[in-house]
């Protein structure tokens, strides 16, 4: 992959470059360190989620640092959109697309018994067993009701205070502007020099 090297050069043949930034790129969550921990490596998969006014269906990773993977990069312009404008973002989860909310709600008003908040929740939804473990981690536990827990799955709002660094990122946003090529791509002020990418 590029070095970015050519961004200084072209600068200084005054062709407007806008500043490159990551995209396709892990995004931080700040996790507490025991979350850094338990949270390593795991695969959610059949999600849906959202951020700002973009929406997208598919499976993210767990890491240490955050989240990364498919659905992240499809929302990844909407999430550094909002850090850029805001400092943070907010990642929003539906841990069950394919139930209603009021569905998910019905599942919880069963009675626990004497099993484990774990062992009710991942029974009731057929959720993956890092499923509770990651709600009290964002702050929805089983003191909940029903109710409130059935938003927090249909809706779990995943801090995001940044992206990894742009050597990690799969691409780049940002570059030459538009407005410097012509129709072949070939830049106005420099007849004979081409971009792509």
């Amino acid at each position: 992959g590029s070095d970015g090297a050519w961004v200084s050069m072209l600068r200084e043949m005054d062709v407007a470059v806008r500043t490159l930034r990551p995209a396709n790129v892990g995004m931080l969550v700040p996790w507490s360190e025991l979350a850094r921990v338990r949270l390593q490596g795991i695969p959610l998969k059949n999600l849906a989620a959202r951020a700002g006014d973009a929406a997208a269906r598919g499976e993210l990773v767990l890491t240490g640092y955050g989240v990364e993977g498919q659905l992240v990069y499809a929302l990844g312009r909407a999430l550094r959109e909002e850090l850029e404008a805001n400092g943070t973002a907010t990642l929003r989860l539906d841990l069950k697309p394919d139930l209603t909310l009021a569905q998910v709600e019905a599942r919880l008003a069963r009675p626990r018994g004497s099993r484990s908040f774990s062992t009710w929740l991942t029974g009731s939804l057929r959720l993956p067993a890092i499923v509770p473990f990651l709600l009290r981690e964002l702050g929805h536990g089983p003191e909940l009701g029903a109710a409130e827990l059935a938003r927090a799955i249909k809706d779990l709002p995943v801090p995001v205070t940044g992206t990894r660094p742009i050597a990690e990122a799969i691409s780049s946003a940002g570059g030459v502007a538009l407005a410097e090529l012509d129709e072949r791509l070939m830049l106005r002020r420099v007849p004979g020099l081409f971009v792509a990418g």
